[in-house]
């Protein structure tokens, strides 16, 4: 039997399974996703606001990278002018410098504590120091002239100048002191300023110089003393040492003394000591390569770091004489302190050294890397 659909029945057997399908597609497809588009729409808001906030981010990156490299370029300018982390000991290596260039006693040294300043919004630390010395006028105008020529900024608050024995009285005046009076000696009283860029540079040289006072300054005793090689400060190049009293023997002389010392603690003489020598402060371990040829040497110093310093100069066609002094002391900062001397003789002469290092810091090698602990027949070098 066969069934035959109306026209009727058709259209309406399609709308009902229009409506089915829309059911279905309405009940398990829309109102699931629904939800998801709107979380989907949220989420992509949010990441457009994200994007624009990272874009803002990065402009503003740019113009702090440009600021940043402004702050460190005036950083540079003013560490060429005031102290930093790595040369804050030089505030007082360079009070015993001033020592060398009166050439008398520094006394009376008080350190005050750091203060800090501001300038257009940039801060400093400044250190006070007050110290006096006696000299002939002369002597004391050098330092004078000294401390106002430094590379740092070294600030002079006061300076007052009294005749010896009249220090109680008014100060004289430079109109006041007569061409007979020039040498005699003066007492010269001043009040200096140094600065350092951070707080903690300016709180370890306060530390440094109050606990070398209070270590080396009793009772009536200088805390600097004039120094006979004037090698204080001295830094990268060979340079002029100043006029030694060692003896006139040595024709080499290496000193390696406690990093606490005033001054740089390595230096070494040539046999020009006018002119022949070299010196650093360090606490670190050195290498020091030394060539001698029948009329002439170099030296060449070199540290942890790679840096090298070096010297050269004549030596007298004779037997050498070389002296090794090493005083370190017990101190932690010492530990490192150390230094190995390459030795390559080629002069034809004998090299005799006298060494005195008790704590045994100072190695010797020849040109192929052999020990001298008891000297060497290939470098000719007698160790006494």
């Amino acid at each position: 039997m066969n069934f035959k659909l109306k026209r009727n029945e058709i259209i309406l057997l399609s709308a009902l399974g229009v409506l089915i399908y829309a059911f279905i597609f309405y009940k398990f497809i829309w109102i699931p996703v629904v939800p998801e588009i709107g979380e989907q729409k949220d989420q992509i808001s949010r990441l457009e606001s994200q994007k624009q906030s990272l874009d803002t981010d990065i402009m503003n990156l740019e113009m702090k990278k440009t600021e940043l490299q402004s702050k460190q370029a005036g950083d540079e300018r003013l560490a060429g002018y005031l102290n930093n982390e790595t040369n804050v000991t030089d505030c007082i290596e360079y009070m015993d410098r001033l020592t060398n260039v009166v050439g008398s006693e520094i006394t009376g040294v008080n350190i005050a504590a750091p203060e800090k300043k501001e300038v257009n919004q940039s801060a400093y630390y400044e250190i006070k120091i007050e110290f006096s010395t006696k000299a002939k006028l002369n002597k004391i105008m050098d330092m004078v002239e000294y401390i106002e020529s430094s590379s740092r900024i070294i600030k002079v608050n006061s300076f007052r100048l009294a005749k010896e024995g009249e220090e109680n009285a008014k100060t004289t005046s430079e109109s006041a002191i007569t061409t007979t009076q020039e040498g005699k000696n003066f007492i010269a009283a001043l009040n200096i300023s140094m600065f350092a860029l951070n707080l903690e540079a300016a709180d370890k040289l306060y530390e440094y110089g109050r606990h070398k006072f209070n270590r080396f300054d009793y009772g009536a005793e200088a805390a600097f003393g004039a120094s006979v090689s004037g090698a204080a400060g001295t830094t990268d190049t060979a340079t002029n040492i100043g006029t030694s009293n060692s003896s006139d023997s040595k024709d080499f002389e290496i000193k390696l003394n406690s990093f606490f010392a005033a001054g740089d603690n390595f230096i070494v003489f040539g046999p020009n000591r006018s002119k022949d020598g070299l010196s650093l402060k360090t606490n670190k371990y050195l290498t020091m390569d030394m060539n001698i040829e029948k009329n002439s040497y170099s030296i060449s110093v070199s540290d942890a770091s790679g840096k090298s310093r070096k010297m050269s100069g004549t030596v007298p066609d004779r037997d050498i004489n070389m002296y090794i002094n090493v005083q370190l002391s017990g101190v932690s900062e010492n530990n490192g302190l150390n230094l190995k001397l390459n030795i390559k003789n080629n002069s034809g002469n004998n090299l005799y050294i006298t060494s005195v290092d008790k704590s045994d810091r100072v190695r010797l090698y020849d040109r192929q890397g052999k020990g001298m602990d008891n000297g060497s027949n290939e470098e000719k070098v007698t160790i006494k």
